[in-house]
């Protein structure tokens, strides 16, 4: 077959083509906050440092995958928004504030090298859901297609670029920088009908999000994620999280675009659910031991989705033969015809060169390369 690029490598598994050996990919970085912010002042933090490392994995095959391009911008024209930088004992500290007509809301988050905290969330006070409701009816969606077309010129065929909607209209209140979860969760018994308020008016920013998007040179969209059945119930996750998926992908879809959700937490009570919805791609999916449900279980449930999973966390702890023979059994318990072996969360800074090559060379090595 013909001689294969990371990033065909990677659209070919996407799209039900040939492959040579199963793909591996990781995240070449992300901004440690809301990469729409009008001030967007956290530090760009680099999952894949540059390095002799690094050139030698991508002369392997390894793709990086680019998640600053979302596909689409927003702005908040009528909302003011100062971000405030300052070191608390050694500590690096974002202080973000929101000034409304309904009044002030701020937040604060803590960085590190590889990571971000939220110290403290917007809402804060019953009288915070007006403010919060003018902020996302405020809400400006706009194309950043030139920008795009830059990227993936730019960046050439060792990177696939992956656009991303955000959370679902409803898990942007529970994993966004509005509520913390318990508050949500408060807020969700106690408040209900204030919170469908927002979640209604989170809707109308995607809808405008999937059209700008279906028109955009972007090939690979992630849509939500961080969903956690024990906290929102199977029945939640029907009523408000698929009918987004459902209507995104009826958008997109025509337009050739390939949709996946970051599923990156125990799926064993909704993955029949999740097998009912339109999305291609089972992003971050980590198996057992990290989760619920296994590799097999995965496969069995979703046989017709690609599992672009995340490596299993705990197993970067384990020595290098451990990791090598993980990496096999996760491509002899998946097949390797709809599988992507990604890293989508934090490894030890001490670990990820080793380790990375582990799983490179257990790939090769099981594929004969």
């Amino acid at each position: 077959m013909e001689k294969l690029t990371p990033k065909k490598r990677v659209m070919n598994v996407l799209n039900g083509l040939k492959i040579d050996k199963v793909p591996f990919t990781v995240y070449s970085g992300y901004w440690s906050g809301n990469a729409n912010a009008e001030n967007p002042t956290p530090p760009f933090i680099r999952n894949m440092l540059q390095c002799e490392t690094e050139r030698k994995l991508r002369n392997k095959g390894l793709c990086l995958v680019e998640l600053g391009y979302f596909g689409w911008g927003a702005v908040k024209p009528d909302v003011k928004t100062v971000s405030t930088v300052y070191n608390e004992n050694g500590r690096h500290v974002i202080r973000t504030d929101y000034e409304t007509p309904y009044g002030n809301l701020y937040s604060i988050k803590e960085v590190n090298d590889f990571t971000i905290w939220s110290r403290v969330k917007l809402f804060k006070t019953k009288e915070d859901y007006k403010k919060i409701l003018f902020m996302l009816e405020n809400t400006v969606v706009f194309e950043v297609n030139k920008v795009i077309e830059k990227a993936i010129k730019m960046l050439g065929d060792d990177v696939v670029i992956r656009g991303d909607f955000g959370y679902e209209p409803l898990q942007e209140f529970i994993s966004g920088d509005f509520f913390s979860t318990e508050q949500f969760c408060i807020e969700w018994m106690d408040n209900r009908d204030e919170i469908l308020k927002l979640y209604n008016a989170n809707i109308e920013i995607k809808r405008k999000a999937y059209r700008i998007v279906a028109e955009s040179p972007i090939d690979i969209i992630i849509y939500g994620g961080n969903v956690t059945p024990a906290i929102i119930s199977p029945k939640n996750f029907e009523d408000y999280y698929m009918p987004h998926y459902e209507e995104a992908c009826e958008i997109l879809k025509p337009k050739g675009k390939i949709v996946g959700c970051h599923f990156d937490a125990n799926l064993s009570t909704i993955k029949d659910l999740i097998a009912k919805t339109p999305l291609d791609i089972i992003e971050a999916f980590t198996p057992y031991p990290d989760t619920d449900m296994t590799m097999a279980e995965a496969k069995n449930s979703w046989p017709d989705k690609v599992l672009w999973i995340n490596f299993p966390s705990s197993v970067h702890l384990e020595r290098i033969e451990k990791i090598k023979s993980e990496t096999k059994k996760i491509i002899e318990s998946a097949g390797f015809e709809k599988l992507i072996i990604g890293i989508t969360e934090d490894v030890p800074e001490n670990r990820w060169q080793r380790n990375y090559e582990a799983i490179m060379e257990a790939i090769d090595e099981y594929f004969g390369v």
